[in-house]
């Protein structure tokens, strides 16, 4: 919580509402104090004004209410105007304060709105005509991997482009489900990896994350450690200032060493030549607490001669790598000056890496203040884990690229289905329809099917149900003979 009225509420870091008004339902005296973490002690009740539980500073759980969706001045990341939309209210029973929009958004924002909402990820908000928000809430897409229609790769795609954390989905072969079971070249297959490998973050992979994915992906040049617009002040702290992370590029022409003084000059030299930074291209160094540097010395414009090697003090998100595609529909200049380094045909692999702030018309403070809206992928000359790439660029075309075991074996595989798995409509929220094969909505013969169901596979002569199904398709894989079979009972 930040402020003292209006509150700002932040759940794990984001910015979840703002409100006026925050008290103990049972103390209003209470004052909520903005250097305290409150904690969730309880499960809220999601709807406005229902019980929200918090952990106070002596441990005791009490009880405020939910507030509703308000972003107030805040300045959130992903806000939509949504008053050209009809919405429809889908939850009959949660006083209404869910909707749905079922055409689809026309609006340019969403392109830079992540598909898939991963931890840490800013909320998406929408404001009505009446000036009342709405933040979306993501519905789980099921698919359909029923007795008649089981999935022919077995979800074997979609865990290899979530980073190995979805599980095969193909059911056992089994007596409920055998007389449906086909089979599949390409279902469950794994790689010796299992998304574990790397990629080097060079000028190729930058530029094909952009080709394949349709994402405008960039290594940022053009950032400077002082201000190159006249008359601003903006410039960054010095490398010697405690606890700093300073950002040092290898410079292969001449050095222009910089005049400092001795204990500064070893400060730094020291953390660079010992930084087990093995990047090839720039070092990042933390200075601790416990080195000292001239007081003198406070031009953060440093040039470093370190074991032979010239190193330069550079701003520390020259080299790094981000999804710039959120700035596509909000950049006030336009898309194009996003879009153009891309789209430059001079580069070999159909398009640049790099994206050039231009410093000489645009004022370093912007880069600061609209950094957030952007996704870091990594450091420029790095290795990085397929897996750890963010959802949205993780792709099947991008990985089959990569990953020299992605076309698995060309072996078949038997794909059978599951009663009862069936895809869900995303448009009526959480709900499903069940299939024909497994109705649980209706009464009569189903509730008995039913019983016998869950008697076949949770009563305690399970086992012994399974070993005479297991003894039947042994019988039936060897094509005993009546002889035989009497033989082996």
């Amino acid at each position: 919580m930040e402020g003292h009225g209006p509150y700002i509420l932040k759940v794990d870091g984001v910015f979840r509402t703002q409100t006026d008004t925050l008290y103990i339902v049972d103390d209003h005296s209470y004052i909520f104090d903005p250097t305290f973490q409150y904690r969730l002690c309880n499960d809220p009740q999601d709807f406005v004004g229902g019980n929200l539980y918090i952990e106070i500073e002596d441990g005791q759980c009490k009880k405020t209410q939910n507030p509703k969706v308000n972003v107030g001045s805040y300045e959130a990341v992903h806000v939509l105007n949504l008053t050209q939309y009809e919405l429809e209210r889908i939850d009959v029973y949660l006083n209404g304060e869910q909707y749905i929009i079922r055409e689809a958004l026309t609006v340019e924002e969403c392109s830079s709105i992540p598909t898939v909402r991963e931890w840490g990820d800013d909320n998406v908000y929408g404001k009505l005509d009446d000036d009342s928000w709405l933040m979306f809430d993501p519905r789980l897409q099921l698919d359909d991997n029923s007795l008649l229609n089981p999935l022919n790769d077995g979800g074997w795609i979609k865990s290899l482009t979530s980073g190995g954390l979805t599980q095969c989905a193909n059911a056992p072969r089994s007596f409920l489900n055998e007389d449906s079971c086909v089979l599949s070249s390409n279902a469950c297959r794994s790689t010796s990896n299992n998304g574990d490998f790397e990629i080097l973050l060079n000028n190729e992979t930058v530029t094909r994350l952009s080709s394949t994915t349709g994402r405008y992906v960039y290594t940022i040049h053009g950032l400077n450690v002082v201000d190159e617009i006249p008359n601003s002040s903006w410039r960054l702290e010095h490398p010697c200032t405690s606890g700093l992370r300073s950002r040092w590029e290898l410079k292969n022409t001449t050095c222009q060493i910089t005049t400092l003084m001795s204990a500064t000059n070893e400060s730094l030299s020291f953390l660079i030549s010992q930084s087990s930074d093995s990047n090839p291209y720039i070092r990042d160094i933390y200075f601790p607490q416990n080195f000292l540097c001239d007081e003198s010395d406070v031009n953060p414009n440093i040039e470093l001669l370190v074991d032979d090697q010239c190193w330069v003090r550079v701003h520390p998100d020259k080299w790094s790598i981000y999804d710039m595609t959120f700035w596509v529909g909000s950049h006030p200049g336009g898309p194009y000056h996003i879009k153009k380094w891309f789209q430059n045909e001079n580069n070999r692999y159909g398009g640049s890496s790099r994206l050039v702030f231009p410093n000489i018309h645009h004022e370093m403070s912007r880069w600061e203040a609209n950094k957030h809206l952007f996704s870091f992928i990594g450091r420029f000359g790095d290795p990085l884990k397929i897996k750890d790439l963010p959802n949205i660029l993780r792709t099947e075309s991008f990985i089959s690229y990569y990953d020299r075991d992605w076309t698995g074996t060309s072996n078949s595989h038997l794909v059978c289905g599951s009663p009862g798995e069936v895809s869900n409509d995303p448009l009526e929220g959480f709900k499903f329809e069940t299939s024909s094969d497994f109705q649980t909505s209706t009464f009569g013969d189903d509730h008995r099917r039913n019983v016998w169901l869950m008697l076949a596979l949770s009563a305690k002569d399970q086992l012994r149900q399974r070993i005479a199904w297991a003894f039947s398709q042994v019988c039936e894989t060897f094509r005993l003979s009546r002889s035989q079979l009497t033989k082996f009972q």
